[in-house]
Formats: structure tokens, sequence, C-alpha cells
């Protein structure tokens, strides 16, 4: 760990603003959140091969929203929950 923040001390601002990041973090994940549901049925392009991919990179987003989202309250987890219950 030592070697770690010796080549990156951003880390140590990191850890000692975790709430301001987890905060910012979570905002821009809500922000997200909302605009996917909001063209959750926009229009795809009428051919079919544009659909066909409009509807599979949609599907995708949705995917990679949803392992973020999962990242995130397990990294809360460990920064705020896990200690407070250590303690």
């Amino acid at each position: 760990l030592s070697s770690l923040v010796s080549v990156f001390p951003q880390i140590v601002w990191l850890s000692e603003h975790k709430e301001a990041v987890f905060g910012f973090a979570g905002l821009m994940m809500a922000v997200s959140g909302v605009l996917q549901w909001r063209n959750r049925h926009a229009p795809c392009p009428t051919d079919p091969a544009l659909r066909q991919a409009c509807l599979r990179t949609r599907k995708l987003s949705v995917a990679v929203y949803a392992v973020s989202v999962g990242f995130y309250l397990l990294g809360g987890w460990f920064a705020f929950v896990q200690p407070w219950l250590s303690a």
C-alpha cells in the first residue's frame, strides 16, 4: 500500500474526502439512471440493421449501468458500513 500511495498520492486525498466523492458519484449515477429511464422508449431508426444496433446498445447500456450500481453499493459498503460495524 505504501508503494501505491507513493506512486499515486491522490489516493490519500480520495480517502480523506470519501463522503464528497461518493456523494458526487451517487448524484451522477442518479442523473444517468433518470436519463436512461426517460429514453427507454425513444425511437430507433427504421432501418432494420440500425434498429437492431440501437436496441442492442440500449440493453448493453442498462447492463453496464446495473453493474456500475452494484460496484457503487459494494464500495459504499466497504467505505462506510463495514468500518461502522467493526467499530
